[in-house]
């Protein structure tokens, strides 16, 4: 996951999603900031082994402040019972 933010004012202005290989799943920028508000991309990597099953963020009632990946580790058992 990447993070378009200012990090001076704590503010989250958009988000990407990667694949494996880091090519772009997705991309939401909700935001535009004025030309004199520094932004920049940053990475958050979901550890090895696990999947995304959801997002969850905060904000201060103007901007997106908070922003993560609720992750999962699969559990191989789980199929062998569903099949």
């Amino acid at each position: 996951m990447m993070l378009n933010m200012n990090e001076t004012l704590g503010n989250i202005f958009g988000m990407r999603l990667l694949d494996d290989q880091g090519e772009k799943i997705m991309e939401a920028i909700w935001f535009t900031p004025a030309t004199d508000v520094v932004t920049a991309w940053k990475t958050s990597v979901v550890p090895a082994g696990r999947e995304v099953i959801g997002v969850h963020g905060t904000h201060d009632g103007d901007y997106m402040t908070n922003l993560g990946l609720i992750v999962w580790r699969p559990n191989p058992d789980a199929k062998k019972i569903l099949q």
